[in-house]
């Protein structure tokens, strides 16, 4: 669908379906809080809670912009940004992650990157895949470690063994596929490609020139330095991530929902680890509205917590952190556009291997 008014209507019209199910399913007739009384609960929560939810986000801001810095000066960028240009360029890509389905808004921070601070295309994808494939990463030994929560029943630790498993392999694939994956790729194309000048040909040597030079970002930032700072890094990201929401789920708990607050920290971790990947499914919703309440509801459902308080406050949660990023996203884009003076535009596909031929 090209139309991008129709796009939109359709995504904000599969999220209004999917919340509406799940509220008409968990819905609990003896539970007096409606989606009339959210702007209420939002207003009885104290302010220190938000700004407390606020510092935590910026300092992971700040950790996840040091990191993109590490990975992009150790693939040998011809340009490594400054921070302040490289943090809103962050606080962008926080923006658009989950604009579109399978956080494909990610590819904002590729374009941003590449058009206004000159990074190399190569560059820009091996920072922001090597950043994926480490904030999956560093999820299994949260996940093993909640196996060994105590008050988790059998039933739920199975589930996170699986969960963890299925990381694992996750993970071994998507390394096996940066390298030595990109590099034979590279190699093959190169054979494929013809020596005449005809536009296939062409296409195919750009293309075998990219991947070859994309490879080398990648072997180039997997210096086993790079690789313990990254990681370090990475725990900070998410240690940032969690522990903010956490807060901001407990401020709501105890504004309106009363019968969340004493649910222990563990389910509420795993709740939103549910949400996350909810929220990542290729389901093309608004903002991730729908998936990402689904997510959480499914987790809080095998947890044996009331569902019905849950959806409603998970909703709360998801209107917060996005109303967070949009501002700091919006603001940081405008910002973005003054300092580098870039034009929405087309991004430069030329790698440094293609511009030496």
């Amino acid at each position: 669908m090209k139309n991008p008014v129709l796009r939109t209507l359709l995504s904000v019209s599969i999220s209004v379906l999917i919340l509406w199910f799940l509220f008409r399913m968990v819905g609990d007739e003896s539970n007096p809080i409606g989606l009339t009384d959210l702007g209420g609960i939002l207003a009885d929560v104290p302010i220190p809670m938000y700004l407390a939810y606020l510092g935590i986000h910026l300092t992971g801001v700040i950790i996840r912009t040091v990191r993109f810095r590490v990975l992009i000066r150790a693939a040998h960028s011809n340009s490594v940004p400054g921070f302040v240009p490289l943090m809103l360029v962050t606080l962008v890509r926080n923006m658009t992650v989950d604009m579109l389905p399978s956080r494909i808004g990610e590819l904002f921070y590729v374009g941003l990157l590449n058009r206004g601070l000159k990074v190399r295309m190569e560059a820009c994808f091996s920072s922001l895949a090597i950043s994926v494939w480490f904030d999956v990463m560093v999820i299994i030994p949260l996940v093993l470690g909640l196996v060994l929560y105590p008050l988790l029943e059998a039933g739920m630790q199975q589930q996170l063994v699986v969960l963890a498993i299925v990381l694992v392999v996750v993970c071994t694939i998507g390394i096996l596929i940066l390298h030595p994956g990109l590099s034979m790729a590279a190699r093959a194309l190169d054979r494929w490609s013809p020596g005449e000048s005809t536009g296939k040909s062409k296409m195919l040597g750009k293309l075998a020139a990219f991947v070859s030079a994309f490879s080398t970002s990648v072997r180039d930032s997997l210096g086993w330095s790079t690789i313990l700072v990254t990681f370090l890094l990475t725990v900070g990201v998410r240690v940032c991530k969690y522990s903010s929401i956490v807060i901001l789920f407990y401020a709501i708990a105890q504004a309106g929902f009363p019968e969340l607050a004493e649910a222990e920290p563990a389910s509420v971790v795993i709740a939103l680890l549910a949400s996350e990947a909810g929220a990542s499914l290729p389901i093309p919703t608004f903002m991730s509205f729908g998936t990402y309440e689904a997510g959480g509801l499914a987790a809080f459902a095998v947890l044996g917590i009331s569902v019905s308080a849950a959806g409603l406050a998970l909703f709360t949660i998801h209107l917060v952190t996005q109303a967070v990023d949009y501002t700091l996203g919006g603001l940081s884009f405008i910002a973005f556009l003054v300092i580098t003076g870039t034009r929405p535009v087309s991004p430069n596909w030329r790698s440094k291997a293609a511009v030496d031929k």
